[in-house]
């Protein structure tokens, strides 16, 4: 019964990332794959395009929010409502840091409570800034962040399947 459940929930994980892929750039190349993290199962949609819309030198911080589940359970990934909220703060990120070139989308990890958006960030004042004003802007779910030093984007690379040359 377990499996049956995690499947389940890694093909409506799978159907949400293509659905929410409209909010994205049509440069970004997507890849969901199904992981195991400190032994949970998780989803990660990693951006496998990152090194030809970005340079590490001139996108070297890395922006982490971190989204906790409003209805936790104990699968895998939320519940219909959290889905919803989750994706208008990937659209609201996507606006106000991707349009606006400030960061690109690396990585979305989806596991046991927790929804995680890793970017990379150019502007480190004016991502940090941004950052800020969605947090207390997002009242649907509560909503952190950490902007932090990543120049060989590792926190992307243990996601993206193999190290990528530097830039």
């Amino acid at each position: 019964m377990w499996r049956f459940s995690v499947t389940v929930a890694m093909v409506t994980a799978c159907v949400s990332a293509n659905a929410a892929q409209g909010f994205y750039s049509a440069a970004e190349e997507w890849v969901v794959t199904k992981r195991e993290i400190d032994g949970r199962v998780a989803a990660v949609r990693s951006n496998a395009a990152l090194p030809a819309l970005a340079t590490k030198q001139e996108f070297g911080r890395s922006l982490k929010f971190i989204v906790p589940f409003n209805v936790h359970n104990d699968r895998p990934f939320p519940e219909r409502l959290d889905r919803e909220g989750f994706e208008k703060i990937e659209e609201a990120i996507e606006i106000h840091l991707v349009e606006t070139k400030i960061g690109v989308f690396a990585t979305i990890i989806t596991t046991n409570n927790t929804r995680e958006f890793l970017l990379y960030v150019g502007d480190t004042a004016e991502a940090q800034a941004i950052a800020e004003r969605l947090v207390a802007d997002i009242d649907h779910h509560q909503i952190s962040f950490r902007l932090e030093s990543d120049p060989d984007w590792e926190a992307w690379s243990r996601f993206a399947g193999e190290h990528e040359p530097d830039q």
